[in-house]
């Protein structure tokens, strides 16, 4: 195998590739709350200009200017399902790949939005809760904790953990007079840092001694297992 034949790639570096699917997650908010439609018109990338700003109900991702690698390690972690393996032997090539886990991204994102009356911002601000939840809640306490998961396609098919960590409305004489009720949540995102790399395989041999009591060998018998490699 060739690192070109791995089944998943990255086209962007994992901070962006959460951004990308942060927008993703807010843009899929549609859903009907007290008989109004809850969607939002856009969903913005960067700040918009003034033109697109006076549009209701928009929301913006704005990124954090820097960012954090938590749990570095000097040895990178084999994540060991995402070894694919190659079925023609050929002299020279490793015979899987996977990918090695470096370092932790963890990072805090802007959810902005902006909305035209108190009774809009409520129900917004209830479905931005409701989306960054998990849908799947039990009694198990192995279960899924709080957050939600979702899916980094652009950065090796890796996945993200985002969690609302705080909010605010934000209120003022000039908005109020304009008809603006804005309010804004902060997102904790957190995502392996990776890369790819080759695995190689470990092969097992058994040896059997038989011996006498005076140290003697009677029998040397050793087994040799074939070597094994997860795909």
């Amino acid at each position: 195998m060739r690192a070109e034949q791995y089944s998943q790639s990255a086209v962007m570096d994992v901070r962006d590739a959460c951004a990308l699917a942060l927008r993703r997650v807010v843009e899929g908010i549609d859903r009907h709350i007290g008989g109004e439609h809850v969607k939002f018109v856009r969903v913005f990338d960067e700040w918009p200009d003034f033109m697109d700003v006076q549009q209701t109900p928009t929301a913006c991702i704005v990124p954090p200017q820097g960012w954090e690698y938590d749990d570095a390690a000097f040895t990178p972690k084999l994540m060991e399902q995402t070894i694919e393996t190659w079925t023609v032997d050929v002299a020279g090539e490793p015979p899987a790949f996977g990918l090695y886990k470096t370092a932790e991204m963890k990072d805090e994102f802007l959810l902005a939005m902006r909305l035209s009356s108190p009774a809009m911002r409520s129900v917004y601000k209830l479905a931005v809760e409701e989306a960054f939840q998990t849908a799947n809640v039990t009694m198990d306490p192995d279960g899924q904790k709080y957050g939600l998961l979702v899916d980094l396609p652009e950065y090796w098919g890796m996945g993200a953990r985002f969690s609302l960590i705080r909010g605010e409305n934000i209120d003022d004489e000039d908005a109020a007079g304009r008809n603006r009720r804005d309010a804004q949540f902060v997102i904790s995102a957190q995502a392996p840092k990776v890369q790819l790399g080759a695995v190689y395989t470990m092969g097992l041999s058994i040896t059997k001694v038989l011996q006498t009591q005076v140290g003697g060998t009677i029998l040397s018998e050793t087994k040799t297992f074939p070597p094994q490699t997860r795909s």
